[in-house]
């Protein structure tokens, strides 16, 4: 960080990595349920993520790079409202 410069230097790239480790799918549902829970703990362990870019960065690279990515994201919408239900009534 140079002195003169009064801004902090950009944060270096942040990959994500799906190990896969109960199995591999392509199912756009299965894919949304694991974005769904990657987006609770990240929220969970860091709740002032929530009023930030970062998770909508995570998404957009998301949309640019996975295969099937809009069913994908169409199905995390249907998955968010799933888990916000269960949220309010048990």
């Amino acid at each position: 960080l140079a002195a003169s410069s009064g801004s902090p230097p950009p944060p270096p790239p942040l990959y994500l990595i799906d190990f896969g480790l109960a199995r591999v799918s392509q199912n756009p549902e299965e894919l949304a349920v694991d974005l769904y829970v990657l987006e609770r703990a990240l929220l969970s362990t860091h709740p002032e993520l929530e009023d930030t870019p970062f998770l909508d960065t995570i998404l957009t690279t998301y949309k640019a790079e996975a295969k099937k990515a809009n069913q994908t994201l169409q199905r995390l919408a249907a998955v968010r409202l799933r888990g916000r239900k269960r949220e309010c009534f048990g």
